[in-house]
């Protein structure tokens, strides 16, 4: 049965098979891809502390939008993408939990959320530097592992699917890392599975696999791809990643 996969996206332009070096090309997109998000909070807080608190986290970079309920912080969510949201317990209009939920289903699903009582306000912008950050590494990561090194591989994966990989070009091949992931790379490119025909399945499991470690060098890089595929390749189910 021949399976069409989809067209790569624009963009993937990384070919990782004609050139080895093109890894270190692709360590180069990691080094650059998504360095910073906006340090951009929603700070939901009712109480006479927020602007001591405002100005804790703004001492620390971050850009404040203030809501005083619920509500407010509903309608503030549809202006601005949030990726960290700091909500007070005991809001006038709302549970906090409850809140929360709402902000998920309609505008924040991808947001990190904070709870505070009667912390100091240093406190609580220490707590939201280190959710920033741990937020910031895995969205950076899912950026890189899911959609550049996603893309190039399942770029390649389509190509040998439509025999448009020479035999030339593979036989070019010297470095042993390289010829070992091209392998299996080609023997993903022979099965029938739905890992192979659903690039964002694909991508999200790239990205699951390989943000457990952090790559240091394109070959440790490489490695980490090589078994990522290989996982693929030796287990029965290939199509729930």
């Amino acid at each position: 049965m021949n399976t069409l996969l989809p067209s790569p996206k624009e963009g993937s332009f990384v070919d990782l098979f004609t050139n080895v070096e093109n890894w270190h090309v692709l360590q180069q997109h990691h080094n650059t891809v998504q360095q910073t998000l906006p340090k951009l909070i929603l700070l939901v807080d009712h109480s006479s502390a927020t602007e001591s608190l405002v100005d804790a986290l703004q001492n620390i970079g971050f850009t404040c939008e203030v809501s005083r309920d619920g509500n407010q912080a509903l309608m503030a969510s549809r202006l601005e993408d949030f990726h960290l949201v700091a909500i007070r317990r005991g809001l006038p209009d709302v549970n906090g939990e409850d809140l929360v939920n709402l902000l998920k289903a309609h505008n924040l699903p991808k947001a990190e959320f904070i709870f505070f009582t009667d912390e100091t306000a240093e406190t609580v912008a220490i707590e939201a530097q280190k959710v920033f950050s741990d937020h910031l590494l895995k969205a950076r990561n899912q950026e890189f592992y899911g959609e550049v090194l996603g893309s190039a591989v399942f770029e390649g994966i389509a190509r040998l699917r439509r025999k448009e990989e020479s035999t030339e070009c593979t036989e070019e091949k010297t470095n042993r890392l390289h010829a070992v992931f091209q392998e299996e790379v080609m023997q993903l490119s022979r099965n029938d599975s739905d890992i192979v025909r659903n690039e964002e399945a694909f991508k999200g499991y790239l990205a699951d696999f390989l943000e457990r470690e952090e790559s240091s060098s394109p070959e440790r890089l490489l490695e980490l791809s090589i078994r990522a595929i290989q996982e693929l390749n030796e287990g029965d189910d290939t199509g729930s990643a």
